[in-house]
């Protein structure tokens, strides 16, 4: 994709953020905690990014893409470490910085981030990869300004399976619109793949990838209200477990993938708490012969 197709894409999004903060639509992580809506996105954080705050306390996190008032750094924060939010403008960043939500955010480019090499422990791009038009140059960008991981969670590429069809049926049925190909800004929309996921991971030499496949269960007309009747969390929980359960027996892919990308070797309280969790952890084979080639270049 050419840089001004790019550019265009982003000029949109911008635009976006922009409005909303004219709009004031403050995300329900601080008008409505207890909805079933914010419980979601704690699920989605907590599941693997938060054992990965859970093992490192004291550590520093960059939000990508974190537009919707720095909404994914103050969920992370409530995990005790220290969230630095940034979206391509700091429009919705700056009214929840002012009110106290945040404690750090800037405006960035996810293909062009003005942070030195590790300037943060962990990186965290939560549904937002899939919205870049040019998702491959951010991956590396997230890989250079983080010092330990490079953490996503996305919607999970659909492979082709006999009842692969009932999400659409139900996205139909509640009135949520399709996705297509494209988003309105132009840019395609990039689902997130495990495997491809490992493969750039093992092209750059990285020592090892964490995952773990989730469902997600919506209902934009339920689940925003403050306090959730015990109808509507039997609704969303019933709506989990029925997609977990198609999963496991082979007949749906899963709809979500958290993922983390090491650049360092995983600590021993890492690895004990993604068994816990039931998180698959794979370190990946090292390239012997760049090894080789470093132990050969002389001492400076």
């Amino acid at each position: 994709m050419n840089r001004s197709a790019a550019d265009a894409s982003y000029a949109v999004h911008e635009r976006a953020e922009a409005a909303e903060a004219e709009g004031l639509t403050f995300p329900t992580v601080v008008t409505a905690p207890a909805s079933i809506d914010n419980h979601r996105h704690v699920r989605m954080i907590g599941m693997l990014a938060g054992e990965l705050a859970a093992a490192h306390p004291d550590s520093s996190w960059l939000t990508v893409g974190d537009g919707h008032y720095g909404s994914d750094a103050i969920r992370l924060a409530r995990h005790g470490v220290r969230a630095h939010a940034s979206s391509l403008t700091a429009a919705t960043l700056a009214i929840s910085h002012k009110r106290g939500w945040i404690s750090e955010c800037s405006a960035q480019n996810a293909e062009r981030l003005t942070f030195p090499d590790s300037s943060f422990d962990f990186v965290l791009c939560k549904e937002t990869y899939h919205h870049l038009p040019r998702p491959a140059v951010a991956f590396y960008e997230m890989l250079r300004v983080a010092r330990i991981a490079v953490v996503f969670i996305e919607p999970n590429r659909l492979a082709a399976t006999p009842l692969g069809f009932l999400r659409t049926l139900v996205k139909r049925a509640t009135g949520r619109a399709v996705m297509a190909e494209y988003e309105p800004s132009g840019n395609y929309i990039f689902r997130l793949s495990l495997p491809e996921i490992i493969e750039m991971s093992r092209a750059i030499d990285l020592p090892a990838v964490a995952w773990r496949y989730y469902n997600d269960f919506y209902h934009p007309r339920l689940f925003h209200r403050p306090a959730a009747s015990a109808t509507e969390w039997a609704l969303f929980r019933t709506g989990i477990f029925v997609q977990d359960f198609l999963c496991r027996m082979g007949l749906m892919p899963f709809g979500g993938l958290s993922c983390a990308v090491f650049k360092a070797e995983p600590t021993a309280a890492v690895t004990a708490a993604f068994a816990r969790r039931v998180i698959r952890l794979r370190r990946l084979p090292r390239n012997l012969d760049l090894a080789e080639a470093a132990a050969r270049e002389p001492a400076e």
